[in-house]
């Protein structure tokens, strides 16, 4: 399974965490031991941080390195999804695989009656 980190969702977080602490990126950065210019670059998702900057981040925004990878490990949970789907249906020719699906939608009335009766 070749998964991908999607360091512009990792860069988002940070972002989103530095500014709920009112952070300026130069801040920031220098509390982490990075340059200004590097911290953008990571906000931007344009360069791959080291695990030892993702851990220097998580301590200086006293947030987990699981907050910080949440977005893109979201990601990688929907395409294991969508590759569970793909394996369970190899072979399936496309009328066989609208079949699934098919079935699949009547099912998720049921679910959704199902847990609105829960709450």
């Amino acid at each position: 399974m070749d998964e991908k980190i999607d360091y512009k969702l990792i860069g988002n977080c940070v972002r989103e965490e530095r500014l709920k602490y009112n952070l300026t990126q130069e801040k920031l950065a220098e509390s982490v031991g990075i340059s200004a210019s590097y911290m953008g670059l990571l906000e931007r998702g344009e360069r791959i941080l080291s695990v030892e900057t993702l851990v220097r981040l998580s301590i200086a925004l006293n947030v987990s390195t699981d907050t910080l990878l949440k977005a893109t490990l979201d990601s990688v949970e929907r395409d294991t999804f969508s590759l569970q789907f793909a394996l369970l249906t190899n072979g399936l020719d496309d009328p066989q695989k609208q079949m699934v699906l098919d079935v699949v939608k009547a099912m998720l009335p049921h679910f959704k009656q199902e847990q609105n009766n829960n709450e």
